[in-house]
């Protein structure tokens, strides 16, 4: 920090340099939310497609456990 910006009253109203670097903070901020939502979202659609396809396996399973049921009733 500049010995200026130190002795500066807290009220007082922030320099172009001050306001540049909040922004500059902010928008990295805002850039590694992103890129931890994107890697999040990418991992949510696997987990989804992967359990799709187990629920969809495991319904495949009990209609042939049915099925071989119903024709073992009938003899």
């Amino acid at each position: 920090m500049d010995n200026d910006t130190e002795r500066e009253p807290p009220f007082a109203s922030p320099t172009t340099g001050q306001r540049v670097a909040r922004v500059k903070r902010y928008r990295d901020g805002r850039k590694k939310n992103s890129r931890r939502l994107d890697t999040s979202g990418e991992g949510m659609a696997s987990f989804f497609a992967a359990a799709e396809r187990y629920f969809q396996l495991k319904a495949d399973l009990l209609a042939k456990q049915l099925a071989n049921q119903e024709g073992s009733q009938e003899v």
